[in-house]
């Protein structure tokens, strides 16, 4: 075998045969080389070529072989600032699981690990000082899915964000195939990758869709103990978990019935899979998520636009003010504050990304988010007519004109009830009716577009370098935003 195949898992005769053509030879090379540019010379994929150069950048930390290289860049260890960073008992859980899965021939000592960190500290250049030097939009991923890769990060004695592992850990999967995070099938298969507490959730569908809906936060809906088919994400990289929620739409995962009937263990109540194994999965389509086709639909309509592909997650985004799942916000105050403190106001994931993405319409749905939006954002809206919580929705709707300016740009937010949890209420105050002529009346004002050649509404202005930077690249972008 050549260098390449015997320093990178996943490297074989044919593969380097193709590095070779395209003047990749050493780990050098591999560490330093255009991805896009091998990509289109070797007609190897983005993202086995980002996972090789990722394994190629850690092998400079002595003691870091080939194969705990391999089994960093598949916990989620990608550089050698994570590598850095990451706590080290994080680390050695994920190498321990990987060796007693077969998939690396040992567990490295602590006083490795110790090492590893100490150097990779040393080697670290001034451009890979991650994330200061990242575009909001990536900094917003690196730092959300931290809070994920640090497994202890939810644990500590006294920290807010420990509520919510009474509710965990769930069955988990890994996706076998990035591009099968777009299947268009009914269900996929993935990887099993054991029980684990749920990571944070990032917007969900392109940063500069023209509107974007808010809630408060992501529905844990596992919480319910009928429902222990559910299974979720637990991504191994960077650009898996980026790819997620740029391409998630209106669904959900639960694991098929047949398989799950097949692994169920009577002494554990629930069904039981190895590590690593594939298991299938149906897509579970969220009611309140195909609200939004709804409402693009009956806005397509009403605006005469023929043929278009108007969508959640093109043209529409979804958001939470706060990233952490949650069945309910059933907790005492001081709980709930030190939860929204944390995630809203420290690490402010949803400000920094609301102000990356600037849409040109905010939808919210319900008085919960209405309270906790206007709350925060007051001073923001046209003082002249500032939304009313304690207000009726009819009375809500029909005075639905309000705008809001963040750094000189004009933004129309809509309240309406919950289209699913208030089912009655919404369709008895004809809450679709008045969300579509909202936006028709954005429409016909210019500040919603529709662009006929990609069939969608018009980007929001400024740039977004989400689906290609230097972290990670989720695909080219349809809108030339980068």
């Amino acid at each position: 075998m050549g260098v390449l195949a015997d320093s990178i898992e996943g490297i074989g005769p044919s593969s380097e045969t193709k590095l070779n053509n395209a003047g990749i030879q050493t780990l050098n090379d591999l560490r330093s080389m255009d991805i896009q540019d091998i990509h289109q010379q070797s007609g190897i994929s983005v993202g086995r070529l980002q996972s090789w150069q990722n394994m190629a950048l850690l092998q400079q930390v002595n003691g870091v072989d080939k194969e705990y290289a391999e089994g960093l860049v598949r916990s989620g260890v990608t550089t050698l600032t994570a590598l850095a960073n990451t706590v080290p008992d994080t680390i050695l859980q994920h190498l321990t699981e990987m060796h007693n899965n077969n998939i690396i021939p040992s567990v490295p000592t602590r006083a490795d690990v110790d090492s590893w960190q100490a150097q990779a500290t040393a080697l670290l250049r001034p451009n890979e000082q991650q994330p200061s030097n990242l575009a909001t939009e990536v900094d917003v991923v690196w730092e959300c899915m931290t809070c994920r890769g640090m497994r202890n990060y939810y644990e500590q004695d006294g920290h807010p964000c420990k509520w919510f592992h009474q509710y965990g850990p769930y069955h988990a999967y890994d996706v076998a195939d990035e591009e099968s995070l777009k299947d268009p099938q009914g269900y996929l298969s993935a990887h099993y990758a054991g029980r684990r507490y749920q990571i944070p959730e990032l917007l969900s569908g392109c940063r500069k869709a023209p509107i974007m809906s808010v809630g408060l936060n992501p529905n844990l809906r596992a919480a319910d103990p009928r429902h222990k088919d559910r299974i979720y994400p637990y991504l191994d990289s960077v650009q898996q978990y980026a790819k997620h929620f740029r391409y998630r739409t209106n669904y959900k995962y639960s694991i098929e019935d047949t398989c799950y009937q097949q692994h169920l263990d009577a002494n554990a109540d629930d069904a039981v899979f190895q590590m690593g194994e594939y298991v299938d999965m149906n897509k579970e389509y969220v009611s309140m998520y195909n609200e939004y086709n709804t409402i693009l639909n009956t806005f397509q309509q009403r605006i005469g636009i023929a043929g278009s592909n108007l969508e959640l997650g093109e043209d529409v985004s979804y958001y939470n003010f706060v990233a952490c799942h949650s069945p309910r916000w059933d907790m005492e105050p001081d709980e709930e504050d030190g939860i929204v403190q944390e995630c809203f106001h420290k690490r402010a994931y949803f400000r920094r990304q609301l102000t990356q993405s600037m849409p040109k319409v905010i939808i919210l749905f319900g008085k919960p988010i209405m309270e906790a939006f206007v709350g925060f954002f007051e001073n923001d809206f046209n003082q002249a007519n500032i939304p009313d919580s304690n207000q009726s929705f009819t009375t809500i709707l029909q005075n639905n004109n309000y705008i809001m300016t963040i750094d000189t740009n004009r933004i129309r937010v809509i309240f309406s009830p919950h289209p699913t949890g208030a089912r009655p209420y919404y369709i008895n105050t004809g809450a679709l009716d008045h969300i579509v002529e909202a936006l028709k009346e954005e429409y016909n004002a210019g500040n919603l577009q529709y662009d006929d050649a990609i069939k969608h509404l018009k980007r929001s202005e400024g740039s977004c370098q989400y689906c290609s930077n230097d972290l990670f690249f989720v695909g080219y972008c349809p809108y030339g935003k980068n």
